[in-house]
């Protein structure tokens, strides 16, 4: 794909740099396609109901829907925390702990940075270049907009 005659390759970036001695750079990267952890983690059904008048619906209020689609959506951060993390500089990112087939130890990615030595602002670090290479902020947005238009007066803005 090409856009004003640029080729458009590639993920979003962001690097997490820990500053110790030396320093420790984490490269994060977009996770673009969702199918491995789909595949991996279904996502729950929720029950179907009969209403008043026979009519069946399914139960989004389900006690046991809502739990499993809530443990399911901390299996997704965790998978995305994991998956954008696999490129870490000239090195490889191993981990003790975590499996990449088994979402039960998806969680110990960040337990696993605290027993390592790395402390919470570090980790925030991570998680801040996790976020930024995966999601958009209106900081971003209004920052890309606004360098759009220094560098294209012409153009009018709506």
């Amino acid at each position: 794909m090409k856009i004003n005659g640029q080729k458009i390759e590639g993920v979003n970036v962001a690097w997490a740099i820990i500053p110790r001695d030396p320093p420790i750079s984490i490269k994060c990267i977009a996770v673009l396609n969702y199918d491995e952890f789909n595949k991996t983690v279904p996502k729950p059904q929720p029950p179907t109901v009969v209403r008043p008048g026979g009519v069946e619906s399914v139960d989004l209020t389900d006690e046991e829907y809502q739990r499993k689609l809530s443990e399911r959506n901390g299996f997704e951060y965790d998978w995305m925390c994991i998956k954008s993390m696999v490129t870490t500089g000239d090195g490889d990112l191993v981990w003790e702990t975590v499996d990449p087939t088994k979402p039960e130890t998806w969680k110990n990615w960040k337990i696993e940075m605290e027993s390592s030595g790395f402390n919470q602002n570090e980790i925030g670090i991570v998680m801040d270049g996790i976020w930024k290479a995966n999601t958009l902020s209106e900081r971003m947005i209004r920052a890309a907009r606004e360098s759009f238009f220094l560098s294209h007066p012409e153009e009018k803005r709506t």
